[in-house]
């Protein structure tokens, strides 16, 4: 469950990510970067599970921040 500004929603998209993983903050990220692009900078570590560049829901661009997610 999330809540925020007195309102609460259950939201889906943390069924995506893997239990008990770390999640690293990626900031300042070009809008050339995609999920695909994220993912191969990272693809090196063997813990790495999966990258996501959060964007805007209307316009779908970059909100030019994006997370990685490892296991140890």
């Amino acid at each position: 469950m999330r809540k925020a500004a007195g309102k609460v929603w259950e939201d889906q998209t943390l069924e995506e990510w893997p239990e008990n993983d770390f999640r690293i903050f990626c900031g300042d990220l070009g809008n050339e970067v995609s999920d695909d692009v994220l993912s191969t900078a990272f693809k090196k570590y063997p813990s790495f599970v999966k990258a996501r560049v959060i964007r805007d829901k209307k316009t779908n661009k970059s909100k030019g921040y994006g997370f990685v997610s490892i296991m140890n």
